[in-house]
């Protein structure tokens, strides 16, 4: 995939790291690329997952949810910046720096996922 061509997650992963605060219209872009094309084997309405689950863009635990099996989150509190680590401990490609440690996370997540789709 070229450079110039940016995925849907990671189109959505800079609308994170550009957003001020916490977004539904974010929140269900975002619930939409990940949970309505089959997440789990399931289809579900965007609208619903934010309104049960919460938003990913200012809910911690919600954005938790987007983290890709065998990731985990490096958040630093300072920035807020967040990258993503593999079960050897391996940075991967997965980074957010946003307003606040939610969306930082949930742009960090959006990589990593981007990243595994293209590998």
């Amino acid at each position: 995939m070229p450079d110039t061509v940016k995925t849907r997650l990671e189109e959505l992963a800079d609308r994170c790291e550009a957003a001020t605060g916490p977004s539904h219209e974010l929140d269900l872009a975002v619930a939409d690329a990940c949970y309505t094309h089959g997440f789990g084997g399931v289809n579900y309405d965007p609208s619903l997952w934010v309104e049960r689950y919460g938003g990913h863009t200012a809910s911690l635990d919600a954005a938790m949810t987007l983290v890709p099996e065998g990731c985990f989150p490096l958040l630093d509190w300072t920035g807020p910046h967040c990258r993503m680590r593999d079960q050897l401990s391996r940075d991967i490609d997965g980074h957010g720096f946003a307003a606040t440690p939610a969306l930082a996370l949930t742009a960090a997540a959006l990589r990593a996922r981007a990243a595994k789709e293209a590998s």
